[in-house]
């Protein structure tokens, strides 16, 4: 049993680094907007918020994926909790990335309100944590269909925390 659960452990590892590529290109665009000399500081007390609210939707996860009992009935269309989990998700990937690639095009020079409040320290460790949030969905649902050991899962995503770190 041992030897199952190390394999188990190093391929959700190597899972985490694969999955977490995205991650630390977002991050990494997310803390560029901070002056110098708080990018480090917003950048480890972001991760390590996300962390802690990662280990809290891997056990929230695992409550909701047991529940696909249907909760919003809209004609055809019936939507558990589960459902409106990975929704809600999409949703907020596809916001963020839409805003993401506007600001590369736009070019266009802000307006200083705008510029200081997008550079704001305590709304980017926000973003980083919402960020991670929503890319962990991925990895909290493979994870849980390899084991359900959250032992094992909650080592490797402390170990992809610290990866995230390093090279983010």
């Amino acid at each position: 049993m041992f030897e199952n659960d190390i394999f188990k452990f190093f391929t959700l590892l190597l899972l985490e680094i694969i999955l977490g590529i995205d991650n630390v290109i977002f991050i990494s665009l997310a803390v560029i907007k901070v002056p110098d000399s708080l990018r480090n500081k917003v950048r480890y007390i972001g991760l390590a918020l996300a962390l802690i609210m990662r280990l809290i939707a891997l056990q929230t996860a695992s409550i909701l994926l047991s529940l696909n009992k249907p909760v919003i009935f809209l004609a055809q269309l019936h939507l558990s909790p589960n459902n409106l989990f990975m929704i809600f998700g999409g949703v907020f990937l596809i916001y963020h990335s839409i805003c993401e690639i506007l600001d590369d095009i736009s070019k266009k020079a802000h307006d200083k309100n705008l510029h200081n409040l997008r550079s704001n320290p305590y709304l980017i460790i926000l973003q980083i944590i919402l960020i991670d949030l929503v890319f962990s969905i991925d990895s909290i649902l493979t994870a849980i269909g390899i084991t359900y050991n959250i032992f094992i899962i909650q080592l490797v995503f402390i170990i992809s925390i610290i990866l995230t770190i390093l090279f983010s």
